[in-house]
């Protein structure tokens, strides 16, 4: 993208310039995020992974599994699977299964298979599937194609930030080493995003400036706040002014198209540009 813009591209006919050209997706950052905070506990996160590929690694291993949790008086309506590793919210997922299997991978352990995430692993597993559940929630909303999302993204990427200024003063040692590495993460997109979904966010009749002066507020404090603020409404204000020009130009286009247009008799000609 910074070689389009800067060697290939014109930068005049683009959008500010092209300050607009190259938007990260949203859901991507948050997966990317995640994932770096993961990294603190992937010791356990393999482990489970170990001990789920060896119970669907056939089939008697698997009636097996599901007799057991028969015996248990457990319900087996969640089959195992295996996560996608690229995928933070699929690991999300069978963390939780393991975890509602819990007695069943216990009862297991003692006959068979000795890879099994230990009891302290376990509970590691069970407080960061607590911490990572808005995480979750945030990733399938942003995932969502039956509905708009953009207005969504602002108010959702500041309840990340405020999250994990929270998770980082955790008094849980890991809870803590996780959220600081994924603040890493996150500060390295939180400058463009933050401004680029503003935008998006003022769009909405509901919030336009407000939501921004809530959130942005909310995060830096009173007295710093109307920089950023400021900032975001500049960038709006920029945006509306490019538009603005453009749209004169056009209409001056399209008004000598229709002196041609009616001087042929053709009076469908400008139509579209009407509407």
């Amino acid at each position: 993208m910074k070689t389009l813009l800067d060697e290939k591209l014109c930068k005049r006919n683009l959008l500010l310039m092209g300050r607009m050209l190259h938007v990260h997706c949203a859901a991507h950052i948050l997966n990317l995020i995640v994932q770096e905070g993961l990294k603190v506990m992937q010791d356990s996160i393999n482990n489970v992974r170990d001990s789920v590929l060896y119970w669907i690694g056939s089939s008697g291993r698997i009636e097996t599994f599901e007799e057991v949790a028969r015996l248990l008086h457990i319900s087996y309506n969640k089959k195992l699977e295996y996560d996608c590793p690229t995928r933070w919210n699929s690991t999300y997922l069978i963390l939780r299964t393991v975890l509602e299997y819990k007695d069943v991978f216990m009862k297991l352990s003692l006959n068979d298979f000795s890879c099994f995430p230990t009891e302290g692993q376990y509970s590691a597993t069970e407080e960061v599937c607590d911490t990572l559940k808005l995480f979750y929630h945030i990733t399938e909303e942003f995932s969502g194609t039956q509905y708009p999302t953009s207005i969504q993204f602002f108010s959702k990427v500041c309840d990340i930030k405020l999250e994990l200024k929270a998770l980082v003063k955790s008094l849980n040692p890991l809870i803590s080493s996780m959220a600081s590495a994924m603040v890493l993460k996150f500060k390295k997109y939180w400058d463009e995003v933050h401004i680029l979904m503003g935008v998006a966010a003022i769009f909405d009749p509901k919030y336009k400036m407000r939501l921004i002066e809530f959130y942005l507020t909310h995060i830096y404090g009173r007295e710093t706040a109307s920089d950023k603020i400021q900032e975001v409404r500049s960038y709006c204000v920029d945006l509306f002014q490019e538009y603005k020009s453009r749209g004169a130009e056009s209409s001056q286009a399209s008004s000598s198209s229709e002196v041609v247009g009616h001087v042929e008799g053709d009076r469908l000609s400008s139509f579209d540009r009407f509407v």
